[in-house]
C-alpha cells in the first residue's frame, strides 16, 4: 500500500521532503499494478537523491575551505549503488543451474511473421520476446505495409498488439488493416464485418496515433502499464517508426538521438519481455543499390549493433509484384538471405499458388 511504501522509504531515506516523494508514489500506483515496477521506480528515485544528498555536502565541504576525503565519497557512492540493488541475482545466474536455464529456454515465446519461409529462417520461428526487429528500406518503399501484415498476423494468432502510428493517423491504419483483412478473407470488409472479426476473438490489438517527435520510449512504458491496469498484456509492440519518435534529453546531431532512441526500444523490449519491431531509413545510397543491408543505415550505425533481426526491403512494394527481402542481420540464427515474396491483397506469401488460406471461420474459432 501507499503508506507501507512510504514508511519502508522514510526510515532509511536521505529526505527531508515528503511531499514530492508522495507525489511520486500516487504517479507511479496510478500507472502500475505490478509491485516490482513500483519499487524498482522507487529505488531508482532514491538512488538519485542519495547522490544529490552527497554532492551537496561535498560541495558546502568545499565552500569552506575544507579538504574531502576522495576515497570516502568513492565509497559512499559504492555504498548508495549496492543499498539499491534488491536483485538476489545481482550476480547473475550459475552456470550449474544449467537445468533452470534450459527450461527458461523452452518457454521462449516468439511472433511469427505472415512469411513462412521468413519463420523458417528466423530462431524459433518468428521475432522473440526482448528482441528489437527492424525493417530498413528507403522512404515510400512500404515499410508501415510490411509492418502491418506483421502485426495484423500477430493479431489473427491470438496475440495481443500495440501498434504505434506516428506518421498515419489511426482511422488511416484501420482502413490498410480493413484493406489486407478484405483481401485475406476474399471478401468485402466494412465496420461490421470488423466489429464480428474483433467481437470473437478475445485478444487486442490497440491503435496508438500521436503526432511526429512527440512520443518518447518512456511514454511506451507508462502505456504498456497502463494497460495492465486494464487486463491488457501486449505481446508485442509494433513503432511506426523509431526515426519519428523524440528524446527527453536533446542532442546536437541526429544520429545521437536516434542511438538513444533504439537503445530505449530494445531496452522497452527487454524490459517488458515482449516483441519490439519498428522500422528506419536508409541512406541516399540504399535508394540506388540492389540489395539494402546494415550499412545502408542513415544517420547512425549503432542502429544495427542493437537491433536484433534487420529485415531489408530492396524494392517498393506493389500488387501483383515480387517484393525482394533481404535478411541482413539475425543475432541468434543465419543472415544474409535473400527472400523473394509475392504481394497481392492477400496477407504475403512465397509463391502466388500457394497463399495462406484465412477464412472468417478459422478467426473466430
Amino acid at each position: 500500500s501507499k503508506n507501507e511504501l512510504l514508511h519502508l522509504y522514510k526510515n532509511s531515506k536521505p529526505l527531508e521532503d515528503s511531499k514530492p516523494f508522495e507525489s511520486l508514489i500516487d504517479v507511479l500506483l496510478s500507472q502500475s499494478v505490478s509491485s516490482d515496477f513500483v519499487l524498482n521506480e522507487l529505488n531508482k528515485y532514491m538512488r538519485l537523491r542519495s547522490f544529490e544528498k552527497l554532492f551537496r555536502n561535498s560541495y558546502d565541504t568545499v565552500k569552506t575551505g575544507q579538504d574531502i576525503d576522495t576515497s570516502l565519497i568513492v565509497s559512499e557512492i559504492f555504498h548508495i549503488q549496492m543499498n539499491t540493488v534488491k536483485d538476489k541475482k545481482a550476480y547473475g545466474t550459475n552456470l550449474g543451474e544449467v537445468d533452470k536455464l534450459l527450461e527458461c529456454n523452452k518457454h521462449r515465446r516468439f511472433i511469427p511473421t505472415n512469411i513462412p519461409f521468413l519463420n523458417d529462417i528466423l530462431e524459433g520461428g518468428g521475432l522473440c520476446d526482448g528482441q528489437l526487429g527492424v525493417i530498413l528500406a528507403p522512404p515510400n518503399y512500404g515499410k508501415t505495409m510490411i509492418l502491418l501484415n506483421f502485426a495484423l498476423y500477430a493479431y489473427l494468432k491470438k496475440f495481443n498488439v500495440l501498434f504505434v502510428t506516428l506518421e498515419m493517423q489511426d482511422y488511416a491504419i484501420m482502413k490498410r488493416i480493413m484493406f489486407l483483412l478484405a483481401g485475406a478473407l476474399k471478401e468485402n470488409v466494412d465496420a461490421t464485418v470488423m466489429k464480428r472479426i474483433t467481437s470473437h476473438l478475445s485478444n487486442k490489438f490497440m491503435i496508438l496515433y500521436k503526432p511526429v517527435k512527440t512520443l518518447t520510449v518512456d511514454y511506451l512504458y507508462s502505456v504498456y502499464h497502463q494497460a495492465i491496469v486494464d487486463n491488457i498484456k501486449f505481446d508485442v509492440i509494433f513503432v511506426d517508426y523509431a526515426d519519428l519518435l523524440t528524446t527527453v534529453s536533446k542532442y546536437k546531431e541526429k544520429r545521437f538521438e536516434l542511438s538513444d532512441i533504439f537503445i530505449g526500444l530494445k531496452g522497452l523490449a527487454q524490459t517488458l519481455n515482449c516483441g519490439v519491431f519498428t522500422a528506419t531509413q536508409t541512406n541516399r545510397e540504399g535508394m540506388r543499390t540492389e540489395t539494402v543491408t546494415m550499412e545502408h543505415m542513415a544517420e547512425d550505425f549503432s542502429k544495427a549493433m542493437t537491433s536484433d533481426i534487420i529485415i531489408s526491403l530492396s524494392n517498393k512494394i506493389e500488387a501483383d509484384k515480387v517484393l525482394k527481402l533481404y535478411l541482413t542481420k539475425q543475432r541468434e540464427g543465419r543472415s544474409n538471405i535473400a527472400i523473394n515474396t509475392f504481394v497481392n491483397k492477400n496477407m504475403w506469401c512465397e509463391h502466388r499458388d500457394d497463399l495462406d488460406v484465412v477464412s472468417l471461420d478459422n478467426i473466430m474459432m
